[in-house]
């Protein structure tokens, strides 16, 4: 009889092991399975250097565009376009997509230098103890690219979009994200290659720069989100 009435406990407390493990399963799947919240949502984050390279393959082929670009004296209207431009971007879709705050450029005034197209350009030692902001990022961008051997009016261009953020507590990073793109099929090299750079024709989706620096921006979103 106690042996019946033993086995009918061990049954009982198997049965309840079995349930509670299930139970966590259940847990774990559903946190698994639901949306991330990500990290820098309504985080503000204060821009302090911006760089950008471009190859000379590139550099020659928008060059000889160089009249579809808002005419400026002071510094190279294409350069220009293409820092406006990217900025905007990775501003926008930052805040949109993952939901952080960039303040605007002029946020250090005088306390840092600015580069010859508004931006600033200040080390992160100088900004942590000039700047008000808990958070600092900067922005580096390559451009390169692939010539078409046997088609010399197509290229492939690669963009790399580095994001590296500081806090105000010390001047090692605290995060990197990067985002890169190649073109998925050859690009023309004839005016299509400036839409949306040197003019607001859309470049979504199209065969032409912008649309790999957007591609290039989608992933970077996508590591920011993870």
């Amino acid at each position: 009889m106690n042996a019946l009435y033993n086995l009918e406990i061990k049954s009982i407390m198997v049965k309840r092991i079995v349930l509670a493990f299930v139970a966590l399963l259940v847990v774990v799947s559903y946190a698994s399975a639901a949306p991330k919240t990500p990290k820098y949502k309504n985080k503000q984050l204060a821009l302090f250097s911006y760089n950008m390279s471009v190859d000379q393959t590139m550099a020659t082929e928008l060059n000889k565009h160089l009249s579809l670009f808002e005419k400026d004296t002071k510094v190279d209207p294409i350069e220009k376009a293409l820092r406006n431009r990217i900025f905007s971007l990775i501003k926008d879709r930052l805040e949109s997509e993952i939901g952080l705050g960039v303040l605007p450029v002029e946020s250090f005034q005088n306390a840092i230098d600015y580069d010859d197209y508004g931006f600033p350009s200040g080390n992160i030692s100088k900004v942590i103890r000039t700047g008000n902001s808990k958070n600092y990022f900067k922005i580096d961008v390559t451009i390169t690219t692939a010539s078409e051997g046997s088609n010399p009016t197509k290229i492939k261009p690669t963009v790399s979009i580095t994001v590296t953020i500081f806090n105000n507590k010390g001047i090692i990073p605290i995060d990197k994200f990067q985002g890169v793109e190649t073109a998925k099929e050859s690009i023309y090299t004839n005016a299509v290659l400036v839409d949306g750079l040197a003019n607001n024709e859309p470049f979504e989706e199209k065969s032409n720069l912008m649309n790999v620096v957007n591609e290039a921006v989608s992933d970077l979103i996508i590591n920011f989100a993870q």
